[in-house]
C-alpha cells in the first residue's frame, strides 16, 4: 500500500495475498507491487500498476525450473550401468545360450516360478477350448460315473435336484418316483386348498365323495342346492320396495320383481336380463302420477317407442324383457290393476 511522508513522495510497501481464484484476485484491495499466490494454478503474479481490478495489471512471475544436474554431473550427462544401480551387459550375457548362467540350467535345477520343457510340452498338447475347470470335470473323469462306469453314481441316497441326468438310470428313477405319494409333495401339504386359480401341482380339490359338482371356481357344490337357487330365481318374486328417485333392476335375484313408484321421477337402470324373459311389476304409490324412466337401457319397443305409463294412485303396470344377445327387447300392459 502506498504512504504518504512529510517528504511528499510516494512510499510502497509489497503485501502478499492468497487466491483461489481469478477472481478472488481481481477483487484485492492491493497496490502496484503487492504480490498474489494463485493455488488454484500454483504460481505467483505481481501487480505492475494500481489497477488490480484489470487482468492486464497482474504479471505472473516465471521460475527456471530446468534439470540443473544428474547423479552430480551437469551439461551433456553420459551414465554408465555401475552409477545408476543397474545390472551390466555382462550379468545378462550370462543368461543366453553358452553363457555361466544361462536360464535352462535354472529351470533343471527347480527354480520356483520357472516352467520346464517338460511342463510346456505338456500345456502344448491340450487342445484348444478345452473343459478342465472344476464345475466341468474332464470326459474321462465324467465317463467314470455314468451308466456302467467303473464308479457309477446310484440315485439311491441322494437328495435333491441333479444337474445331470446322464447320473440316473431309467430302472433307478422309476423306482425311486415309486415311493414318492401325492401327498407327501411339499407346501400346501393339503391340497384342499388348491383351486383352479393356482398352478401349484396342477391338481385340482380332492372330491367330497357326496355327488357334488366342480365349480368353475375351484369349489365342491350341491348340485340339489345349485338347482333350487335357480328354481327360487324363477318361481318366486323379488319384492325391492320404494324405489325412490333411482332404481336398479338386477333380475339375478329373480326373474320377477316388484316395486312401488314413489318419486316424481324413477330412473330405473336394467341388469342380467336373460334370453328366457323377466318381468318388472311397478305400482303407483298413493299420491300416483309416478313416471319410471328406462331411457338409460336402450330397450326396444313395440313401435319403438316406450309406453305411456299409469298415473292413478295404486295403478299397476306390468313390463316384461328378453335379451336377445344384441338388444333389450320391451312389452308392456298397462293398467293391469
Amino acid at each position: 500500500m502506498p504512504i504518504q511522508p512529510g517528504s511528499g513522495g510516494t512510499t510502497y510497501i509489497s503485501d502478499t495475498f492468497v487466491a483461489a481464484s481469478q477472481v478472488a484476485m481481481l477483487a484485492l484491495d492491493a497496490w502496484q507491487g503487492d504480490v498474489c499466490v494463485r493455488t488454484d494454478l500454483s504460481t505467483t503474479f505481481i501487480l505492475t500498476n494500481d489497477e488490480p481490478t484489470l487482468l492486464a495489471s497482474w504479471q505472473e512471475i516465471l521460475f527456471n525450473d530446468a534439470v540443473v544436474s544428474v547423479n552430480g554431473k551437469s551439461g551433456t550427462v553420459s551414465l554408465n550401468a555401475a552409477e545408476v544401480g543397474a545390472a551390466s551387459t555382462a550379468h545378462a550375457t550370462g543368461h543366453v545360450t553358452g553363457g555361466s548362467d544361462v536360464i535352462a540350467a535354472v529351470i533343471a535345477a527347480g527354480a520356483s516360478g520357472l516352467m520346464t520343457g517338460a511342463d510346456k510340452t505338456k500345456l502344448d498338447s491340450v487342445g484348444a477350448n478345452a473343459d478342465v475347470t472344476a464345475d466341468n470335470a474332464p470326459q474321462a473323469h465324467k465317463t467314470s460315473h455314468e451308466n456302467g462306469g467303473t464308479d457309477e453314481i446310484s440315485v439311491a441316497g441322494l437328495s435333491g435336484v441333479l444337474a445331470d441326468d446322464q447320473h440316473i438310470i431309467d430302472s433307478e428313477a422309476v423306482a425311486a418316483a415309486k415311493t414318492v405319494k401325492l401327498d407327501e409333495l411339499t407346501a400346501p401339504t393339503d391340497n384342499t386348498t388348491l383351486d383352479f386359480s393356482t398352478s401349484l401341482h396342477g391338481l385340482v380339490p380332492k372330491g367330497t365323495d357326496v355327488g357334488d359338482y366342480l365349480k368353475d371356481n375351484g369349489t365342491w357344490a350341491d348340485p340339489v342346492s345349485a338347482v333350487n337357487a335357480i328354481l327360487a330365481r324363477i318361481t318366486t318374486p323379488n319384492a325391492i320396495g320404494n324405489s325412490s328417485a333411482t332404481l336398479t333392476v338386477d333380475f339375478d335375484d329373480g326373474y320377477t320383481q316388484t316395486t312401488t313408484l314413489n318419486s316424481a321421477s324413477v330412473a330405473i337402470t336394467l341388469s342380467n336380463i336373460p334370453a328366457v324373459g323377466v318381468a318388472l311389476k311397478m305400482t303407483q304409490d298413493g299420491s300416483g302420477s309416478r313416471d319410471p324412466d328406462f331411457s338409460g337401457n336402450s330397450v326396444k319397443w313395440e313401435g319403438g317407442t316406450e309406453p305411456t305409463w299409469s298415473t292413478g294412485a295404486g295403478d299397476i303396470d306390468l313390463v316384461m324383457f328378453r335379451y336377445d344377445g344384441t338388444n333389450i327387447i320391451g312389452a308392456a300392459l298397462i293398467d293391469v290393476s
